[in-house]
């Protein structure tokens, strides 16, 4: 009745997540799990029948405090931000470590993702448990287009989020490993 096929991996552990959300059995814990896998592994229509199934699920977290849409912003899986956006997911949700998905997503590099959260009002100068800004995190991997991105769209509040220090003192420039970063760092600076 929902499009499930059976023999199919995927489909089979859709089936199973509708029946613990329809029957009213299992745990809350046990959907997440399948929520967290499907978008990690970008499946996008598993994913829009599991919160069809149960909007609830769209804002929910797994043990360790991540969401469908830090998981999806780890694995730069575009289609999964997309689709919790689109449910309402609240883009400053923040994990067990204070993370939010902007940290997750620059700190793998997501450019265009990194950008979907920015327009929706994703917290530029959000710090996690480490006191790390995304700017960061995208510093400290060395990721030229997700750094030239928040300063772009820092603005006003350039000054601001390059000064940031994290809790060891490190300022982003300072935990930048690649040298063509520590320049756009500089320059933004110390603009001519």
């Amino acid at each position: 009745f929902l499009g499930v096929r059976m023999g199919d991996a995927d489909d089979v552990a859709v089936e199973n997540a509708f029946d613990l959300i329809l029957d009213g059995g299992g745990e809350v814990d046990e959907a997440m799990a399948e929520v967290l896998c499907m978008a990690e592994e970008g499946d996008a229509s598993g994913l829009a029948q599991l919160f069809d199934a149960d909007p609830s699920l769209v804002g929910k977290t797994g043990e360790d405090g991540d969401s469908a849409l830090h998981i999806a912003c780890l694995y730069g899986k575009q289609a999964i931000v997309e689709e919790c956006l689109r449910r309402g997911a609240h883009v400053n949700i923040v994990d067990e470590d204070a993370s939010t998905p902007l940290h997750d997503a620059c700190a793998g590099g997501y450019t265009t993702i990194a950008s979907i959260l920015l327009a929706h009002g994703a917290n530029i100068a959000a710090v996690d448990s480490d006191g790390d800004t995304p700017l960061h995190h995208g510093a400290n991997g060395g990721h030229m287009e997700v750094v030239t991105l928040l300063l772009e769209h820092a603005c006003e509040r350039r000054a601001e989020l390059l000064e940031i220090c994290n809790k060891a003192g490190l300022r982003p420039i300072d935990v930048a490993e690649e040298e063509e970063v520590r320049v756009v760092l500089m320059q933004a600076q110390h603009p001519a």
